[in-house]
């Protein structure tokens, strides 16, 4: 079928049919009044990324999350996989996140599932995105001891550290 000039009704000039002027469904570049769109650069279509992003699972400090996001750094919202908060871990793609954070009991599954914090920061070990769990200081030494087989990526933090450990990857 030919395409029909924008204000124009298909099929012969007695018939009633619809007017086709969808001018809002053209793929365009103007904006109204003949204005361009501005370009936005997208992180997942191999352009150059403009913005650091840090993903973080559910219960992450909300103010230091303000903080980066006011420093102008995007935020995204991870799920391990059983909390459903955002995007699962587990497909994160490479150079989509500069850093994951979140406190350790979130990599930590429940008792009668056969998994260890390495299978829920698959991904992350796979594109070699860092990893800032929160940790009381006390306790990093165990957290250490737990988190062993999850690789050299993931880093255990204080809560008082943490924002200092996000800036080193970002």
């Amino acid at each position: 079928m030919a395409p029909v000039p924008i204000g124009k009704k298909r099929g012969n000039e007695n018939d009633k049919g619809d007017c086709l002027d969808q001018s809002w469904n053209r793929r365009t570049t103007e904006g109204r009044k003949g204005k361009p769109f501005p370009r936005v650069e997208s992180h997942l279509c191999g352009r150059r990324r403009l913005m650091a992003r840090v993903g973080y699972f559910d219960g992450t400090d909300p103010l230091l999350l303000a903080k980066l996001a006011a420093e102008g750094v995007e935020t995204l919202p991870l799920s391990n996989g059983f909390d459903g908060h955002g995007k699962d871990v587990n497909h994160l793609g490479k150079g989509e996140v500069s850093v994951v954070v979140g406190y350790l009991h979130k990599v930590m599954p429940a008792g009668q599932e056969h998994l260890k914090p390495v299978d829920i920061l698959f991904a992350c070990k796979n594109f070699d995105i860092p990893v800032v769990l929160v940790v009381p200081a006390a306790l990093r030494e165990k957290a250490r001891k737990i988190l062993s087989d999850a690789g050299p990526n993931v880093l255990v933090a204080a809560p008082d550290e943490l924002e200092t450990q996000i800036k080193r990857h970002l």
